[in-house]
């Protein structure tokens, strides 16, 4: 009787087979909202920030923010700068587009037609961007809706800091004038009503 021959066993999976398992799942909404805390978080600290911060300024839990930038860094919004730290990557160059122009130059003629919507040449480039109709990529809209949100919200954060320094300086100032305007009254002298006794008196009215 001859023996069968035994089956092959299957070799267990390796760790780094196993640490890009969640990459093949689909991201839920809790996940992408996560990551765009994390992401929200790198561009009002404009700087690199370790995990440890991320999760303090997101308020994530460990896992939830491990996860959030690993999917950030498979992306490319995020870079890894070293062990543990991280930074927003910078952004993409635009590649050559179609539809007669190149990514860089839908974006100039975008940014000049908010600026004067008359500049838009309807005969060289179709419906202005404004029309459901235009024939602008629709990656180089949303490239330039996120640059121009990244733009417009560091501007509200240096603004926001401006207010922080001036403010110090104007209570500052309303001290002083508080400890100078009593000053100023004493040697105006009291607005108070005139004594009778610094007026002539007529005699004839005291005694009617």
């Amino acid at each position: 009787m001859t023996a069968t021959p035994a089956e092959p066993v299957q070799a267990a999976p390796s760790e780094a087979a196993a640490a890009s398992a969640p990459e093949a799942e689909a991201e839920s909404e809790d996940n992408r909202a996560a990551r765009q805390k994390a992401l929200d978080h790198l561009t009002d600290t404009e700087g690199e920030q370790t995990v440890a911060e991320i999760i303090a300024g997101t308020g994530l839990s460990r896992n939830t923010c491990e996860e959030a930038i690993h999917r950030a860094v498979q992306s490319e919004q995020i870079e890894r700068v070293a062990q543990g730290l991280y930074r927003l990557a910078p952004p993409k160059p635009f590649p050559r587009s179609r539809n007669g122009h190149t990514d860089d130059e839908w974006i100039a003629r975008i940014v000049a037609w908010q600026v004067n919507p008359a500049s838009w040449n309807v005969e060289e480039d179709g419906p202005p961007p404004n029309d459901p109709n235009h024939r602008i990529p629709l990656d180089v809209v949303g490239r330039l809706k996120d640059r121009q949100a990244r733009e417009a919200k560091a501007a509200a954060k240096q603004a926001a800091g401006r207010r922080r320094v001036t403010r110090p300086v104007d209570r500052c100032l309303l001290w002083q004038l508080s400890l100078l305007w009593p000053k100023f009254l004493f040697l105006l002298g009291s607005p108070g009503r005139i004594r009778t006794s610094d007026q002539p008196v007529n005699s004839r009215l005291l005694y009617h």
